[in-house]
């Protein structure tokens, strides 16, 4: 515990910043919303697309705001700094007419973290089981893309439409490890197609969550203020997404689902660059997330505090259930920490320090198209 005390925020600093999240909204569509179905009570009829799109979200979303690898000093080797977050991505054909399918991804990623960050896809073998014996290859993968991003704007413009191109270095110059390299040198590559982002136009609304780095005043024989414990806030704010389009190239049989059939990738993201400093440092205003009558006075909260680690937050209230304001009214938050025997100590007062992270709304889904057995 001392030693968490002592070191729990530089911790804290260097494993947080935007998260993909892969698990607020799938969903799975075609082209061709009905197909002929001969076997209809004996007759020609109409069957709904029998293809399932599922995401199982599942690896590490947090991710230190540098690039994946970091140059230091002197002629050391770059430092990894992220590990990749993964979700397993799965289609599968469940339909009863006979009917073939080809599929492509589509992903729908906030503009300021798509523009920083890299991906990858592998196929995986049947069960897409880690393999624990080469650590330098996690996945039984059967074959492997190279890295891409969006490509970066030319100078002075910003256009709304950008190819996925391949991510070779940082923007720092460092140059970007390919794990799965051994697959694609032996000619196991996915390769993507006509692969395309396109920006939004307008924003549209999604819940983010900020990330704020709390601390204990400091009192009695403490000389500065104790660190306590990171602090989620959820607020609904707009974004321009980028709709990446990821079409893989296909030979005559490849990547095509028969009827029965399924077939699994892994869709590996990370952060290439850096995010903008407007992005993540945000300075905490508790009033943001209280609604407020026609008097200003605050009323209910929009929002509860998600503490991490072992403590429990909340809205500081008094005997009535009002908000306790602090000296320039506005709301202020409590901890208290979690003993090991099952009770909680007392809440105090906490000081919210800076915004360290945020974890944005992502979406995936997949197109299905028929096609000529």
């Amino acid at each position: 515990m001392q030693f968490m005390r002592k070191y729990g925020a530089k911790m804290f600093f260097a494993i947080a910043c935007l998260l993909f999240v892969a698990s607020l909204a799938f969903s799975a569509f075609s082209l061709a919303r009905y197909v002929t179905d001969s076997e209809h009570n004996n007759g020609a009829g109409a069957a709904a697309i029998g293809c399932e799109f599922r995401v199982d979200n599942g690896g590490l979303g947090a991710f230190i705001n540098a690039p994946y690898m970091q140059q230091v000093a002197g002629n050391t080797r770059p430092v990894r700094m992220n590990s990749w977050s993964e979700s397993m991505l799965i289609v599968t054909n469940n339909g009863r007419a006979g009917l073939v399918y080809e599929y492509s991804f589509v992903f729908y990623m906030p503009q300021g973290f798509a523009e920083c960050a890299m991906f990858q896809l592998l196929e995986l073998e049947e069960n897409g089981a880690t393999q624990e014996s080469a650590p330098s290859r996690l996945h039984a993968a059967k074959k492997a893309s190279k890295l891409y991003h969006i490509e970066s704007a030319p100078e002075g413009s910003a256009p709304a439409v950008r190819n996925i191109v391949e991510a070779q270095e940082t923007a720092d110059g460092v140059a970007v490890e390919n794990e799965y390299q051994s697959l694609i040198n032996e000619g196991n590559e996915i390769v993507l197609s006509a692969s395309t982002a396109v920006l939004s136009e307008e924003e549209q609304r999604g819940v983010a969550k900020r990330t704020f780095a709390t601390y204990y005043p400091a009192a009695g024989t403490d000389t500065v203020d104790r660190f306590v414990c990171p602090v989620g806030m959820e607020q609904s704010i707009g974004f321009r997404y980028y709709r990446m389009t990821i079409n893989i190239s296909r030979t005559a049989n490849e990547y095509r689902l028969k009827e029965g059939e399924s077939q699994s990738f892994l869709l590996r993201l990370v952060l290439l660059n850096r995010l903008d400093s407007a992005l993540v440092d945000v300075a905490w205003n508790s009033a943001d997330y209280w609604q407020t009558d026609e008097s200003g006075n605050f009323t209910v909260p929009k929002a509860q505090p998600q503490a991490a680690g072992d403590y429990l937050c909340r809205w500081a209230t008094d005997d009535s259930g009002k908000p306790v304001l602090d000296g320039s009214g506005k709301p202020q938050l409590e901890a208290a920490e979690k003993n090991a025997d099952g009770t909680v100590s007392a809440y105090r007062t906490i000081k919210v320090g800076t915004c360290v992270g945020i974890t944005s709304p992502c979406r995936m889904s997949a197109v299905f198209t028929q096609v000529t057995a």
